[in-house]
């Protein structure tokens, strides 16, 4: 991974934890399935980043299943948010409409 900023992945860390935080205290406070859904997202992002910078300091390998040359761990990884969120729009259109 080249050049690695850690002052990056410190700022990630400091704002998707507060994120983190703030889904977790919201999660005991909502019922509506799309909010669980952003809720898990929120926090399969703050995962991804500490799998990542774990990574990039070599405790845990990303990479260590490749198909041609793609690693489906690092594209799950780094995709499961975005599905997460995907899910939660479909939710709340679903709802609304």
């Amino acid at each position: 991974m080249g050049d690695v900023n850690i002052w990056t992945y410190a700022g990630n860390l400091i704002f998707y934890g507060v994120a983190s935080f703030f889904a977790i205290a919201v999660w005991g406070r909502t019922r509506e399935i799309s909010w669980l859904f952003v809720i898990i997202g929120i926090l399969s992002l703050y995962i991804s980043i500490i799998l990542s910078m774990l990574d990039v300091l070599g405790a845990v390998n990303l990479d260590s299943i490749m198909i041609g040359q793609s690693s489906p761990l690092r594209i799950l990884v780094e995709g499961l948010p975005a599905v997460f969120f995907i899910i939660a729009c479909i939710a709340y259109l679903r709802r609304r409409i």
